[in-house]
Parts: structure tokens; C-alpha cells; sequence
């Protein structure tokens, strides 16, 4: 199902944007220097350091006439290759569906609720769905 990828995705750019924040908290408060950040800074907040071309607003950026299908298989793969505990788990079956259809559940998963929540609510998504 082309929507628990989706899911995944919108789920780790919440993650990520919430420990981006934080980062940029402790720089601006003394806490962490100001340097280059690595995976381990946002792993230690349990995020992932999403690959830009892996990042939800990155997609929903892309151009009209984009394969988003292609995109969102690239976006898999550029995480599975930043980190090996989901390597080869990821779903990579996008292009087969209508840029549209994937246009429409990427907005759908793009609401001002979803993009705030976090835990257990895309646990509940995803158990729900099966």
C-alpha cells in the first residue's frame, strides 16, 4: 500500500523537524557548538537525519510534471542507504501508481494536524490500516 510509505515519511519528517529545532535551541542557547551537523546528533534525539531528497516538503516541492513515483522510490533508497536497520524494508512499488494519486496522498498527510503529531497517533495510522 502506497499510503503506509507515505505515512513513514510524513512521520519521519515530523521527527526530524522536531530534532532540527532542538539542535538549533541548544546552538542558539550554548548547549551545542555551531558546526556541520552528523546522523548522530539527530539520532540522539530519535530522529533520522533525512537526506533532503527524502524530506516531505521536498517532495510536495517537486514540480508538476514530476514521476513522483520515481521520487518517492529515491527517497526510500536514500534512507535505507543513510541507515542500514531499514535496509531492503522500505516500499519501493510508487511508480505503478498515477502522479495524481500519489500527488493527492501526499497532501492528504500534509495537514497541519499531521504535520504536529508525533508517537503513538501514526502507530494507531498504521495498525488501523492493517
Amino acid at each position: 500500500m502506497p499510503a503506509l510509505g507515505i505515512i513513514f515519511l510524513r512521520h519521519a519528517a515530523n521527527r526530524y523537524d522536531a530534532a532540527l529545532a532542538a539542535i538549533k535551541a541548544d546552538q542558539a542557547a550554548g548547549k551545542m557548538p555551531k558546526r556541520a551537523l552528523v546522523k548522530a546528533d539527530f539520532l540522539k534525539r530519535r530522529a533520522l537525519m533525512l537526506p533532503e531528497k527524502a524530506r516531505y516538503d521536498y517532495l510536495l516541492a517537486l514540480p508538476k510534471n514530476a514521476n513522483l513515483g520515481k521520487a518517492l522510490v529515491e527517497a526510500m533508497d536514500a534512507i535505507e542507504e543513510d541507515f542500514a536497520p531499514l535496509k531492503g524494508q522500505l516500499p519501493r512499488d510508487y511508480e505503478r501508481f498515477d502522479n495524481d494519486v500519489l500527488e493527492d496522498l501526499l497532501r492528504i498527510f500534509d495537514s497541519e494536524e499531521i504535520r504536529a503529531a508525533s508517537g503513538d497517533v501514526f502507530g494507531r495510522v498504521s495498525t488501523s490500516t492493517s
